[in-house]
């Protein structure tokens, strides 16, 4: 700081002394040659550029949280070995059983890892899945998120999670914080609660004083920003990002259709099959997300013996001079080779989300990182509620995982592990090519055939049958097509998936309610009120729930209505469901208000007023 303090000064004595002599000269320039920069603006130049690269490196070496393309790990397309095969449910459990905070220690062997994915960048959409590639989550505040995600893998709201995350993001200190994150930061971070007293953006503002406070006449932080460059431009996102969440601290809904694009036409793109990551010497890793952010997705990570043996010879030799301990004893204390999965983020691209995940042991890590088969059945809720589904168990079985290794190929450890491959280590078992993802999509229908499209709703075939059906809801709506011309446009709220239909449980039904914002009111009792329609989606001829909508739901906790689901959910092209025969049948109603019930006014509409058939990425 001195030196540079030193060399600013040097630098503005010199240019004052320089541009007196042409000062007092008074030399006028030539007709017609340019005028050619005086010895202090070159001068001042020189300064001004030292003081952006001083900002530029102040902002990267103190940014809160980064992802980056330059840091992702190796990758590979296939595994080394045979078959990817993870262990069993039990085994993965009793080895988190004994992590510390995101560290986990893993012995040899496959593992899948059910996640809940969060995303980690702002203004950019949900990925077409099976692009990502790992890195590490990088910044000074790094460690505080690796420890919010391995701190709230259950029991807590994740859309709070995923507040405070773009809040650390954006570098919000504490004070900045909504109510409730705030409460969440005291409840799972109180032990770095003392490193979010100072926002980042205040961070750069006194850096900024400080650096520039010996050069006269030098601008504001605010003003100078804009002739920073791409230093600049870098401050100015964090600075939107952060008044941004600061303008929406209660509206979670706003924050999240402007940071993950929602409504905004995707960047097309090939489907293309997810690499493993090297992350370690011998260690092997990749995500496997078909939704995006706020739904559950799979890691799946394999351990070799050699990763394994190579880190224990490393603990050896390190501590091989210490008394009192002997070099087995070193090989004995450290089984596995630790690793802090909660440190990855899956990084499709700049212009896409990249996803951090929490881990979620206690679960199955079937459906969204599984085969692209139809969902199997399960029980249909009886009564008329249409209540929350029941996930299928966790697999059972797995005693301890044989060592993998590069000749060897993937670990046994039993049956289960729902998600995991069973064929070509490099395959991902028809996640490359979604049902959910484009082309040749037919309103959530894979390779559909729209075979009636009449005043009864629309029939959407699909060759022998069989195949998922996923929720391709428009996250904005025109309400002029549906009756109300002067309420402009309607966008996505919240809503709920079930099997009952105006209060009528009906089996081989799957129904999605879908609340859309027009306007907003208040009353002497409630400041702010949402003015709603509802878009009733049903969808005939089906299985029960996708795993994937079953976990998605039960990661929302105990909620007012059932089957609920965030806005973000809803536009997030969930699976939800899985055909029964060779069609589909969908019919669609809208609602005026909140309300769905026996005694709804339900008008029958198009329900391509609500669905859209995804070809190539757009609406």
């Amino acid at each position: 700081m001195k030196w540079f303090a030193r060399a600013v000064s040097m630098i503005v004595a010199c240019a004052l002394a320089l541009s007196i002599g042409p000062a007092r000269a008074a030399i006028q320039g030539l007709p017609g040659v340019p005028t050619i920069p005086s010895v202090n603006q070159a001068a001042k130049d020189l300064v001004s550029k030292a003081l952006v690269k001083q900002m530029g490196d102040e902002f990267l070496l103190e940014q809160p949280l980064h992802i980056s393309s330059d840091a992702e790990f190796p990758i590979v397309s296939s595994l080394p070995g045979r078959a990817f095969h993870p262990v069993g449910q039990q085994v993965l459990q009793s080895i988190y059983a004994r992590a510390r905070d995101g560290t986990v220690t893993f012995p040899p062997g496959d593992y899948a890892v059910a996640v809940m994915n969060f995303c980690m960048l702002a203004h950019v959409h949900v990925p077409d899945r099976n692009k990502f590639r790992l890195t590490p989550i990088q910044g000074k505040w790094a460690d505080i998120q690796s420890a919010l995600f391995a701190r709230t893998s259950s029991g807590y709201d994740k859309h709070q999670v995923q507040f405070l995350t773009w809040s650390l993001l954006a570098g919000l200190k504490y004070s900045e914080l909504p109510l409730k994150e705030q409460q969440l930061v005291d409840a799972v971070l109180p032990d770095f609660k003392s490193r979010l007293q100072m926002s980042f953006y205040e961070q750069l503002q006194r850096r900024w004083n400080q650096i520039s406070a010996n050069v006269p006449g030098a601008p504001s932080f605010d003003a100078a920003i804009g002739k920073m460059g791409d230093v600049g431009k870098e401050i100015i996102a964090v600075r939107d990002m952060r008044d941004e969440i600061l303008s929406n601290a209660n509206n979670f809904d706003q924050v999240m259709i402007d940071f993950a694009n929602i409504g905004v036409p995707r960047i097309p793109s090939d489907i293309a099959p997810t690499p493993w990551s090297i992350v370690q010497p011998g260690v092997y890793a990749r995500m496997l997300n078909r939704s995006g952010f706020l739904t559950p997705g799979v890691l799946q990570i394999r351990v070799t013996a050699k990763a394994v043996a190579a880190h224990r010879a490393a603990i050896a030799v390190a501590v091989a001079g210490r008394r009192g301990r002997a070099r087995t004893d070193v090989a004995l204390t450290f089984p596995g080779i630790p690793l802090d999965p909660t440190n990855w983020a899956g990084y499709p691209g700049s212009a896409v989300q990249a996803l951090g995940g929490s881990p979620d042991p206690g679960s199955a890590p079937g459906g969204p990182g599984g085969g692209g088969g139809a969902p199997q059945p399960g029980p249909v809720p009886g009564g008329g509620g249409g209540g929350q589904p029941h996930p299928a168990p966790a697999p059972s079985g797995g005693g301890q995982p044989s060592p993998p290794d590069e000749g060897s190929g993937g670990g046994g450890g039993g049956g289960g592990g729902g998600g995991g491959n069973s064929g070509d280590p490099g395959d991902d078992e028809g996640d490359s090519s979604s049902s959910c993802d484009p082309p040749a999509n037919m309103f959530g229908v894979e390779k559909g055939l729209l075979l009636d499209d009449g005043g009864g709703g629309m029939d959407i075939g699909r060759g022998k049958g069989h195949g998922i059906v996923c929720l391709l809801l428009r996250p904005f709506i025109d309400l002029a097509l549906l009756g109300w011309p002067t309420r402009g446009g309607g966008e996505i709220d919240d809503g709920a998936a079930g099997y009952s239909l105006f209060g009528h449980a009906l089996s081989g039904h799957v129904v999605i309610v879908a609340h859309y914002t027009y306007s907003t009111t208040s009353t002497p009792m409630h400041w702010y009120m949402k003015k709603h329609v509802t878009a009733v989606i049903d969808y005939a001829s089906v299985t029960p729930f996708c795993p994937e909508l079953v976990q998605t739901i039960a990661g929302n906790g105990m909620q007012p209505v059932p089957g609920w689901l965030s806005g973000a959910e809803l536009e997030n092209r969930l699976c939800i469901t899985g055909m029964n025969g060779k069609s589909v049948h969908v019919n669609a109603w809208v609602v005026d208000g909140d309300f769905v019930g026996l005694q709804s006014q339900a008008h029958s509409v198009d329900p391509k007023n609500f669905l859209y058939a995804d070809f190539m990425g757009h609406m």
